[in-house]
């Protein structure tokens, strides 16, 4: 009798538990990047990166029910929807600004099949003190779970709108648009260039090809906290982190996991051998939730041994190190494609440039640093660091035999097999039913849960109180399932020491 009893009461405590966690909410991390920006300049495209600061934010989503999880998609005919900003521009501007964004909209709807609309906002700035021509900001990101993969990639959001998932996120709530392009005035009022290829550019790095692993050298993870691992160079997974400016709090939460683009990363000259596998992305599932103050009190040091313990156990070290050798070498990174293609991502021969990881570059050109590079342009040229923007491209594209195979206008066979292997369907291919697990976290604290992006508390935007403390917040994340089980201590300890008193009564 008493043994029924204890078995009760923890049975009962099950239940009660489950309430509790069926009652709280999940939410679907975002991850915007708040200071990186590609420019394109007379010099190339480079991305200004101010500091390290990739910014959190939540919303909700809705679970598909098992009946409909494999939705039947239909392709939409015009999936692109413009928002435009023009501010002082002249009708001329106006214009040609609409005409490049339009034909850009046509190449890419040419070849793919969107099932959910885009939203591209484009702006026009003219200020005279501008040096760049265009600039995008990088695309927010996703965690989802390939089904036929063992880790979690991050994924841009205008690829995720088109994926099956297998719950239905609410992209509105932080997000006006999917994607932001910045084109300088006075650079539109150029007559004697073609503008058409420079937005194919910028929507390429839009729809996914950018990179935000980070280098670490002398050990310098962050300028805040002790050097680790300073005898050896390598890349690793960037941090997520964010600043409470009215406290001039920083909290580092995690590290990011790897995106789809990075994830087909292969070695230029052993195509079999993946840069990016299991052990180097395991890093992003260390959570840390550490807070200091810039500078850093001395109280606070002794925290950041929370993060040198995730970088000693971290088993993707050795891969860091060697990626960060290969790419002080020429022609030694390529995306693998699905059908099997390495196209080339740039890297130099003079050994201490550092990489582009964000552009591909001719299979014909010798590249020994950004400034040195001897031999000819390849049908990729749309997607190089420096965009050919001369007047006549027809004249270029006819001296390189490239018309045959840019049939689709800029976009190369080479970079629609990019697209197509990161998960865009391409027109007249077997569609792909493969459903992605959307990754969620799990708030448990009801004073600070975030339901819609917001605060429930406050209405502000973050997960964060204004104090930057985490005592109070617990974040998981979740199975498959809607729900998720979380004991507390506490409670636990009073059942069990209620049950072993009634088991003597």
């Amino acid at each position: 009798m008493k043994v029924y009893i204890f078995s009760i009461v923890i049975f009962l405590y099950i239940i009660f538990c489950n309430i509790n966690v069926s009652l709280t909410k999940l939410v679907v991390p975002e991850y915007h990047f708040s200071d990186e920006i590609h420019f394109t300049t007379e010099h190339g495209c480079k991305l200004s990166k101010k500091e390290n600061n990739i910014k959190v934010k939540y919303t909700s989503f809705k679970k598909h029910d098992k009946l409909n999880k494999r939705l039947v998609r239909t392709p939409i005919a015009n999936p692109f929807i413009p928002i435009y900003d023009f501010g002082t521009a002249n009708e001329y501007v106006r214009q040609r600004v609409k005409n490049i964004t339009e034909y850009a909209f046509s190449v890419f709807t040419e070849v793919f099949d969107f099932y959910q609309p885009l939203r591209v906002k484009v702006t026009v700035d003219s200020d005279p003190k501008n040096e760049f021509y265009g600039k995008t900001l990088p695309p927010v990101l996703y965690a989802l779970r390939d089904p036929l993969e063992n880790m979690t990639i991050a994924y841009p959001l205008p690829l995720v709108k088109q994926l099956n998932l297998d719950s239905a996120i609410d992209f509105d709530t932080n997000n006006e648009y999917d994607l932001h392009h910045v084109l300088d005035n006075d650079f539109i009022l150029q007559k004697d260039i073609t503008l058409d290829v420079v937005m194919v550019h910028e929507m390429l790095h839009g729809f996914g090809l950018t990179s935000q692993i980070r280098t670490v050298v002398n050990g310098n993870i962050n300028p805040n906290i002790p050097a680790y691992h300073s005898e050896v160079k390598y890349y690793m997974p960037d941090l997520l982190e964010h600043r409470n400016v009215k406290d001039n709090i920083k909290t580092i939460e995690t590290f990011v996991p790897i995106s789809i683009w990075e994830r087909h990363f292969v070695d230029y000259q052993d195509q079999t051998n993946y840069y990016f596998t299991e052990k180097f992305n395991s890093i992003s599932e260390t959570p840390l939730y550490l807070d200091f103050h810039e500078p850093m009190f001395a109280s606070e040091k002794s925290q950041m041994s929370h993060l040198q313990d995730a970088v000693d156990n971290w088993q993707g070290l050795d891969e860091g190190v060697n990626f960060y050798e290969k790419v002080h070498q020429g022609r030694s990174v390529g995306f693998k494609t699905k059908d099997g293609r390495i196209v080339p991502v740039l890297t130099y021969e003079d050994g201490k440039s550092a990489p582009d990881l964000h552009h591909v570059c001719s299979r014909n050109i010798n590249y020994v640093s950004p400034n040195k590079s001897t031999g000819q342009i390849d049908q990729n040229f749309a997607m190089y660091p420096k965009v050919i923007m001369t007047q006549d491209l027809n004249e270029i594209l006819t001296k390189h035999n490239l018309g045959p195979q840019n049939k689709h206008g800029f976009l190369s066979d080479d970079l629609i097999s990019i697209l197509e292997t990161m998960g865009y369907h391409r027109k007249g291919t077997p569609v792909d039913n493969r459903v992605f697990h959307v990754i969620k976290k799990h708030e448990v604290d009801e004073d600070k849960a975030i339901v819609d992006g917001k605060d429930s508390k406050t209405g502000s935007n973050g997960n964060k109180s204004s104090s930057g403390k985490n005592d109070n917040l617990k974040v998981e994340e979740s199975s498959s399932s809607s729900k998720s089980f979380y004991y507390q201590p506490f409670t636990l300890i009073i059942f069990i020491l209620f049950s072993f008193i009634l088991s003597f009564v």
